[in-house]
């Protein structure tokens, strides 16, 4: 049986999940953000991520796109990490 302690964190982190997984624009299509002088892309694990800021940054919503930090190596098998 989980103790009420356990269920306190649980719902603790899943409160700070649904706050960080927020967003300010339903998409990043030019329809809808505001033009950028900077894309910003914080590192990060989800490639998805990546994927969102390449084809918005390639459809014009920013001049520059500026990646910074982050390591996906949980995505590269042990064999091909540095």
């Amino acid at each position: 049986m989980p103790r009420a302690a356990d269920a306190r964190g649980r719902d603790d982190m899943n409160r700070i999940a649904a706050h960080r997984a927020w967003r300010d624009f339903t998409s990043l299509s030019p329809a809808v953000v505001p033009r950028a002088d900077v894309l910003v892309l914080c590192g990060s694990a989800v490639l998805a991520a990546i994927d969102v800021a390449a084809t918005a940054f390639h459809d014009g919503v920013a001049d520059r796109l500026l990646v910074s930090g982050g390591r996906t190596l949980h995505a590269v098998p042990e064999a091909n990490r540095p």
